[in-house]
């Protein structure tokens, strides 16, 4: 089993949907044979001490799926300090990396609150907590899961650091949505030419003059 998303860098914002990704990571047995019956949980804490938040699904068949669909929660802090586990039939686990939550689209992740692990590893951790447990519940995953393409990362004794990456989920950056300048009020205003003024003024008198000498 080797999940694949989140990955290092994804931020997510919450109360938005994104997929968890896996694949098999190629070693014996394959996840055919051995995740056909899983679960995944939403976790916090550092590699030693993993705190269980909630359950994200349970019963998946990785024969069958690569993804399940799930929705951010609101945690406190806000912070890249999170993961998913995943746990078979046999006990086996795997882990994602830590992935940052935000509240809304834009905001600034909060720092991890430590920075090295109880083992001396300098990968950056923290305990989090969810805001509103009611909102994530588990659920059949034939209702939610959906297939995706196979990934192949290597899964590790434990879920690395959140690093700097791009997130296809996060929103576009707002600039590429600014307004474009050439559509500013300003350029529909009509101008007036005194020129044109003129040559009207002068066109009037000269008719004025014309009827005048006609009728005299």
């Amino acid at each position: 089993m080797a999940p694949s998303y989140p990955d290092p860098g994804a931020i997510w914002t919450a109360g938005k949907q994104y997929q968890i990704l896996w694949g098999d990571d190629g070693k014996s047995p394959s996840v055919n044979e051995s995740w056909t019956n899983f679960k995944i949980d939403f976790m916090t804490g550092d590699n030693a001490n993993q705190t269980f938040l909630t359950n994200v699904a349970k019963d998946l068949d990785g024969s069958k799926t690569t993804s399940y669909t799930w929705t951010a929660p609101h945690v406190d802090p806000y912070s890249a300090i999170y993961f998913f586990m995943f746990t078979n039939a046999a006990g086996e686990t795997a882990w994602t990396t830590r992935f940052g939550i935000v509240a809304k689209d834009g905001d600034t992740l909060v720092p991890e609150q430590e920075k090295t692990q109880s083992t001396g590893e300098k990968i950056p951790w923290g305990n989090g907590k969810l805001v509103d447990n009611n909102t994530n519940t588990a659920t059949n995953a034939s209702t939610t899961s959906s297939t995706a393409s196979s990934a192949t990362a290597s899964p590790a004794s434990g879920p690395p650091a959140a690093t700097s990456g791009d997130d296809t989920g996060v929103t576009p950056n707002a600039a590429a949505a600014a307004a474009d300048t050439s559509h500013h009020p300003e350029s529909s205003v009509t101008k007036h030419d005194p020129s044109l003024w003129w040559i009207t003024t002068t066109l009037f008198s000269s008719a004025v003059v014309a009827l005048h000498s006609v009728y005299q």
